[in-house]
Protein backbone atom coordinates (compact mmCIF):
# COMPACT_ATOMS: atom_id res chain seq x y z
CA UNK A 1 0.00 0.00 0.00
CA UNK A 2 1.27 3.83 -0.58
CA UNK A 3 1.29 6.00 2.10
CA UNK A 4 -2.33 7.87 0.85
CA UNK A 5 -3.78 4.70 0.85
CA UNK A 6 -2.67 4.21 4.22
CA UNK A 7 -3.77 7.42 5.23
CA UNK A 8 -7.22 7.00 3.69
CA UNK A 9 -7.83 3.37 5.37
CA UNK A 10 -6.85 5.31 8.73
CA UNK A 11 -3.51 3.06 9.27
CA UNK A 12 -1.58 6.07 9.78
CA UNK A 13 -1.02 8.28 12.86
CA UNK A 14 -2.65 11.35 12.19
CA UNK A 15 0.58 13.16 12.88
CA UNK A 16 2.29 11.01 9.92
CA UNK A 17 -0.18 11.93 7.90
CA UNK A 18 0.48 15.68 8.16
CA UNK A 19 4.17 15.19 8.14
CA UNK A 20 3.55 13.56 5.02
CA UNK A 21 1.56 16.27 3.65
CA UNK A 22 3.59 18.88 4.68
CA UNK A 23 7.07 16.88 3.16
CA UNK A 24 4.85 16.46 -0.32
CA UNK A 25 4.19 20.06 -0.64
CA UNK A 26 7.65 20.34 -0.01
CA UNK A 27 9.43 18.78 -2.35
CA UNK A 28 6.56 20.27 -5.23
CA UNK A 29 7.87 23.65 -4.30
CA UNK A 30 11.50 22.64 -5.24
CA UNK A 31 10.37 20.33 -8.25
CA UNK A 32 8.49 23.96 -9.45
CA UNK A 33 11.48 25.86 -8.83
CA UNK A 34 13.91 23.77 -10.65
CA UNK A 35 11.04 23.51 -13.72
CA UNK A 36 9.58 20.31 -13.19
CA UNK A 37 6.01 20.92 -12.88
CA UNK A 38 5.15 17.42 -13.64
CA UNK A 39 6.54 16.20 -11.28
CA UNK A 40 5.88 19.67 -8.95
CA UNK A 41 1.86 18.25 -9.93
CA UNK A 42 2.72 14.85 -8.97
CA UNK A 43 3.80 15.91 -5.36
CA UNK A 44 0.89 18.04 -5.04
CA UNK A 45 -1.50 15.48 -6.01
CA UNK A 46 -0.09 13.23 -3.83
CA UNK A 47 -0.44 15.44 -0.77
CA UNK A 48 -3.91 15.93 -1.77
CA UNK A 49 -4.46 12.35 -1.65
CA UNK A 50 -3.43 11.90 1.63
CA UNK A 51 -5.73 14.29 2.78
CA UNK A 52 -8.43 15.57 0.57
CA UNK A 53 -10.32 17.61 2.86
CA UNK A 54 -6.92 19.54 4.16
CA UNK A 55 -6.90 22.91 2.59
CA UNK A 56 -3.00 23.74 1.96
CA UNK A 57 -1.90 21.07 -0.44
CA UNK A 58 -5.02 22.23 -2.70
CA UNK A 59 -3.79 26.12 -1.84
CA UNK A 60 -0.07 24.73 -2.67
CA UNK A 61 -0.75 23.86 -6.19
CA UNK A 62 -3.08 26.80 -6.68
CA UNK A 63 -0.09 29.59 -5.96
CA UNK A 64 2.16 26.99 -8.26
CA UNK A 65 -0.11 26.81 -10.97
CA UNK A 66 -1.82 30.84 -11.03
CA UNK A 67 -3.02 31.69 -13.07
CA UNK A 68 -4.93 29.14 -14.98
CA UNK A 69 -8.35 27.91 -14.46
CA UNK A 70 -7.13 24.55 -12.70
CA UNK A 71 -5.18 27.08 -10.09
CA UNK A 72 -8.26 29.07 -9.44
CA UNK A 73 -10.21 25.98 -8.27
CA UNK A 74 -7.87 24.80 -6.09
CA UNK A 75 -7.74 28.21 -4.92
CA UNK A 76 -11.72 28.34 -3.75
CA UNK A 77 -11.28 24.61 -2.74
CA UNK A 78 -8.88 25.96 -0.40
CA UNK A 79 -10.85 28.70 0.49
CA UNK A 80 -13.80 26.33 1.19
CA UNK A 81 -11.76 23.90 3.22
CA UNK A 82 -11.11 26.76 5.79
CA UNK A 83 -7.80 28.11 4.57
CA UNK A 84 -6.55 30.43 7.00
CA UNK A 85 -4.64 32.58 5.26
CA UNK A 86 -5.64 35.67 3.63
CA UNK A 87 -3.37 35.07 0.55
CA UNK A 88 -5.96 32.56 -1.98
CA UNK A 89 -8.89 35.45 -0.85
CA UNK A 90 -6.49 38.34 -2.24
CA UNK A 91 -5.65 36.18 -5.48
CA UNK A 92 -9.01 34.45 -5.86
CA UNK A 93 -10.53 38.59 -5.52
CA UNK A 94 -8.24 40.01 -7.84
CA UNK A 95 -8.96 37.61 -10.55
CA UNK A 96 -12.60 38.11 -10.06
CA UNK A 97 -12.29 41.88 -9.79
CA UNK A 98 -10.87 41.79 -13.12
CA UNK A 99 -13.26 39.83 -14.66
CA UNK A 100 -15.34 42.37 -13.48
CA UNK A 101 -17.23 39.52 -11.36
CA UNK A 102 -17.79 42.07 -8.88
CA UNK A 103 -20.14 39.79 -6.41
CA UNK A 104 -17.19 37.36 -6.35
CA UNK A 105 -14.68 39.54 -5.71
CA UNK A 106 -16.37 40.98 -2.75
CA UNK A 107 -17.07 37.74 -1.21
CA UNK A 108 -13.67 37.16 -1.28
CA UNK A 109 -11.94 40.44 -0.39
CA UNK A 110 -14.28 40.69 2.87
CA UNK A 111 -13.33 37.14 3.81
CA UNK A 112 -9.63 38.07 2.76
CA UNK A 113 -9.88 41.19 5.44
CA UNK A 114 -11.22 39.16 8.01
CA UNK A 115 -7.59 37.31 8.06
CA UNK A 116 -6.02 41.07 8.73
CA UNK A 117 -3.53 40.89 5.85
CA UNK A 118 -0.74 43.09 5.86
CA UNK A 119 -1.74 47.08 4.87
CA UNK A 120 -0.48 46.65 1.59
CA UNK A 121 -2.40 44.09 0.67
CA UNK A 122 -5.64 45.42 2.62
CA UNK A 123 -5.43 48.42 0.53
CA UNK A 124 -5.82 46.36 -2.66
CA UNK A 125 -8.66 44.68 -1.08
CA UNK A 126 -10.73 47.79 0.14
CA UNK A 127 -10.05 49.56 -3.09
CA UNK A 128 -11.59 46.22 -4.99
CA UNK A 129 -14.42 46.28 -2.37
CA UNK A 130 -15.21 50.63 -2.95
CA UNK A 131 -15.48 49.40 -6.50
CA UNK A 132 -17.98 46.38 -5.89
CA UNK A 133 -19.75 48.90 -4.20
CA UNK A 134 -20.22 51.22 -7.18
CA UNK A 135 -20.76 48.47 -9.63
CA UNK A 136 -23.39 46.73 -7.34
CA UNK A 137 -25.03 49.58 -7.13
CA UNK A 138 -24.53 50.90 -3.63
CA UNK A 139 -24.37 54.25 -2.39
CA UNK A 140 -21.12 55.94 -4.03
CA UNK A 141 -20.32 58.03 -0.92
CA UNK A 142 -19.82 54.57 0.54
CA UNK A 143 -17.75 53.53 -2.17
CA UNK A 144 -15.09 57.00 -1.34
CA UNK A 145 -15.26 56.23 2.15
CA UNK A 146 -13.24 52.76 1.49
CA UNK A 147 -11.57 54.47 -1.42
CA UNK A 148 -9.77 56.70 0.67
CA UNK A 149 -9.26 54.56 3.77
CA UNK A 150 -7.36 52.32 1.33
CA UNK A 151 -5.34 55.54 0.37
CA UNK A 152 -4.40 55.65 3.97
CA UNK A 153 -3.40 51.69 4.21
CA UNK A 154 -0.95 52.34 1.29
CA UNK A 155 -0.55 56.09 0.12
CA UNK A 156 1.22 54.99 -3.07
CA UNK A 157 -1.71 52.72 -4.10
CA UNK A 158 -1.37 52.30 -7.60
CA UNK A 159 -4.78 53.16 -9.56
CA UNK A 160 -6.28 55.11 -6.83
CA UNK A 161 -6.40 58.41 -8.53
CA UNK A 162 -8.22 57.09 -11.57
CA UNK A 163 -10.67 55.16 -9.44
CA UNK A 164 -11.27 58.19 -7.45
CA UNK A 165 -12.24 60.12 -9.99
CA UNK A 166 -14.41 57.53 -11.94
CA UNK A 167 -16.42 57.36 -8.64
CA UNK A 168 -16.62 61.00 -7.89
CA UNK A 169 -18.00 61.33 -11.58
CA UNK A 170 -20.37 58.64 -11.20
CA UNK A 171 -21.73 60.01 -7.91
CA UNK A 172 -21.78 63.93 -9.91
CA UNK A 173 -23.56 62.51 -12.95
CA UNK A 174 -25.76 59.81 -10.85
CA UNK A 175 -25.43 56.88 -13.59
CA UNK A 176 -22.76 54.22 -13.43
CA UNK A 177 -22.33 53.77 -17.75
CA UNK A 178 -19.39 51.77 -18.81
CA UNK A 179 -16.56 52.37 -16.75
CA UNK A 180 -13.07 50.74 -17.27
CA UNK A 181 -11.72 50.00 -13.90
CA UNK A 182 -7.99 50.04 -12.95
CA UNK A 183 -7.61 46.75 -11.22
CA UNK A 184 -3.98 45.95 -9.65
CA UNK A 185 -2.37 43.63 -7.89
CA UNK A 186 0.02 45.54 -5.98
CA UNK A 187 1.92 42.82 -4.20
CA UNK A 188 2.92 39.24 -5.37
CA UNK A 189 3.20 36.60 -2.46
CA UNK A 190 6.95 35.39 -2.15
CA UNK A 191 7.73 31.65 -1.97
CA UNK A 192 7.93 32.62 2.41
CA UNK A 193 4.65 33.78 1.95
CA UNK A 194 3.09 30.95 0.16
CA UNK A 195 5.00 28.37 2.59
CA UNK A 196 3.48 30.38 5.39
CA UNK A 197 0.20 30.22 3.88
CA UNK A 198 0.22 26.47 3.07
CA UNK A 199 0.97 25.24 6.34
Amino acid sequence: MTVAQLARAGMLPHSRVGRSIVAAVTRAGYRQELGDSARALAEFGQAIELNPARPDPYAARGFATYPSGESIQDLETAVELGLLSFWAGYYLAYHYASLGDWVRAERLAESALRLQPPPDIAADLTEWLAIATVELGRDPQIALRLLHQARELAPSLAGFEANLRRIQTIQRDGKLGQVAWSVERNRTATREDLLMACG
